[in-house]
């Protein structure tokens, strides 16, 4: 196996990643690991480590915001998809890669940025999407409803349209630090402090209008009306961000001739790293038959 560390850009900005290239003869089968909301490309490390042993080239990358204003804004509901794109197309261009076999996966946000660009990418034939969000309105209204209270939510939602109508007319947008955290409104902030010290590249500070123009526009659900290509979704059901009710959503919208959902019984939401044995027993499974 060979490990590489690779730059990908997307317009004027670059964006880290890690290339694996498997012993076996090119080419071979291309695999994405697609970031999820706050979280960092090394989640993937154990699954992109088995599935290049298996046979795969792997990318895994961190897309615009995800170090920082460095790479950009961080944009995961609406510049994600484009970051993505510009990751699936490094690989193509990979010569050891062969072009008609290339997945997509992703957990969390990666999760639904794997539904949404998997449903209209060509150059995408398989999808494995883990704990993935199906609506981020519903998931925001949920927890902000819950730690602030309705009355709450709707102050923040109308504070959400009006930046969104002051950077339409040329203003900047006005930039959060804290309250608006990688883990929710009510972060402890030792808690907050120790991951962000062990993970130093996570979103720290973010716009308001990323925050509404990405997030809320969200809908995984109908984007997978649109994906005819196998679709594997795998949930836990103990996950406290994204309920299993969430892929299940998704796994009942696809059309998809070829597709599965696999409930992991009382896992988490950071399914690579709560259970990577899983993801990679059943990714290689779904990849192996698809690709």
């Amino acid at each position: 196996m060979q490990k590489k560390d690779v730059i990908i850009y997307q317009g004027t900005q670059a964006m880290p990643g890690i290339l694996r290239l498997p012993d076996s003869e090119a080419p071979a089968p291309g695999i994405v690991f697609a970031n999820g909301y706050c979280a960092y490309m090394e989640m993937y490390d154990e699954m992109a480590e088995a599935f290049c042993k298996a046979g795969y080239v792997t990318l895994q990358y961190e897309p615009r915001g995800a170090r920082g204003s460095e790479f950009g804004l961080f944009l995961c509901g609406t510049g994600w998809l484009e970051d993505c794109c510009a990751a699936i197309s490094f690989l193509w261009g990979q010569p050891e890669v062969d072009h008609n076999r290339i997945g997509l996966a992703g957990v969390s946000m990666g999760g639904a940025t794997t539904v949404r660009q998997g449903a209209f990418d060509p150059r995408v034939k398989a999808l494995l999407a883990m704990a993935p969000v199906d609506s981020w309105a519903d998931i925001m209204e949920y927890f902000w409803t819950a730690n602030r209270g309705a009355e709450a939510y709707e102050a923040w939602k109308q504070e959400m349209y009006e930046d969104a109508a002051r950077v339409a007319r040329g203003f900047p947008s006005r930039a959060v630090s804290g309250g608006y955290g990688c883990r929710g409104v009510d972060n402890d902030p030792a808690a907050e402090a120790e991951e962000l010290a062990a993970h130093p590249y996570k979103v720290q500070d973010l716009p308001i209008a990323s925050i509404f123009n990405s997030f809320m526009y969200v809908d995984s659900p109908l984007a997978a009306t649109k994906i005819h290509k196998p679709l594997c979704i795998i949930h836990g059901t103990a996950d406290p961000v994204c309920p299993h009710t969430c892929g299940q959503k998704i796994y009942d919208a696809a059309p998809a001739e070829q597709k599965m959902i696999h409930f992991v019984e009382g896992a988490g939401h950071v399914l690579p790293e709560e259970v990577p044995d899983v993801c990679i027993q059943v990714g290689l499974s779904w990849f192996d038959q698809y690709l």
